[in-house]
């Protein structure tokens, strides 16, 4: 059976992945990546919002903590209950129990920590997969599965590259392109061979919150994934997808214009969706 790892931000939809995964492979190991761990303490959101300022503008930072100031504070639960129906409809729909064979964990500030790779190694892993990471993967660890690291990502690469990409897909008004991508992981950001690409299905992206579509289209991608994990298995090819040509845009974190600019895209596309029932 295939030595399997899972690497992710800690919550409830990379708990289902990981359940999901280790009921098709052998799953050995699990690393838990804090994506918000600068935001608990007000020590952690100064130093956070000095290393931006050495990369950014003060009028980009500022604008990316009024967005993550009014996310916390308006949006998030409203996503979360979409998020967490989902999840459990999928649990039960699918036969997704949580548990199993005890694996090795770590929850660690800094995913590429020696001890990951040695743990990656020590277990013989053949392949990893990874989910909601807000860090850079250094090719030690992410080169160490025998097989290499799979990154789950809420969008189409190389379009929508980066974070968040529901929202600007949406902010962009190309509803085509909400879907994820399973890419193999290289030394860019989301640059690597593309493996899958799946449009998410049966969303409302006029009325759905972007973080439960971005859930979503990765749920839609798992048959397709589980394919990918039989090819593993078995030594075969891997599929690929060619997007010679196609665009290359990575996306930051959004600031509060930007999702000023997605608010208005979606009434925009409201008047276009009223229009056409009028024809």
């Amino acid at each position: 059976m295939l030595r399997t790892a899972f690497m992710g931000n800690c919550n409830a939809f990379n708990l289902l992945l990981v359940d999901w995964l280790a009921q098709r492979t052998d799953l050995r190991v699990i690393i838990w990546g804090s994506a918000d761990y600068w935001s608990r303490t007000w020590r952690g959101r100064i130093r956070f919002f000095r290393r931006r300022l050495k990369r950014f503008s003060l009028f980009k930072v500022v604008d990316e903590v009024l967005f993550y100031s009014y996310y916390r504070l308006f949006l998030k639960k409203r996503e979360a209950v979409y998020s967490d129906r989902m999840i459990e409809t999928y649990r039960r729909e699918h036969g997704v129990t949580p548990g199993g064979k005890p694996v090795k964990v770590f929850n660690v500030a800094d995913v590429n920590a020696p001890e990951i790779r040695e743990a990656l190694l020590a277990e013989e892993v053949d392949a990893m997969f990874a989910d909601c990471l807000n860090a850079y993967v250094k090719p030690a660890t992410f080169e160490a599965p025998r097989l290499g690291t799979f990154l789950w990502h809420e969008g189409f690469t190389p379009e929508y590259r980066g974070f968040h990409s529901p929202l600007y897909t949406i902010m962009n008004m190309e509803l085509e392109k909400l879907g994820s991508t399973l890419l193999k992981m290289d030394r860019g950001f989301d640059t690597g061979p593309i493996i899958l690409q799946v449009p998410v299905r049966d969303v409302d992206p006029l009325t759905e919150p972007h973080p439960y579509i971005a859930h979503k289209a990765i749920l839609d991608s798992l048959p397709e994934v589980e394919k990918v994990l039989a090819d593993l298995e078995a030594g075969r090819p891997l599929p690929t997808v060619n997007k010679e040509g196609a665009p290359s845009r990575l996306y930051t974190r959004p600031g509060i214009t930007d999702l000023i600019k997605y608010r208005r895209a979606i009434s925009q596309l409201r008047a276009r969706a009223r229009g056409g029932k009028t024809r």
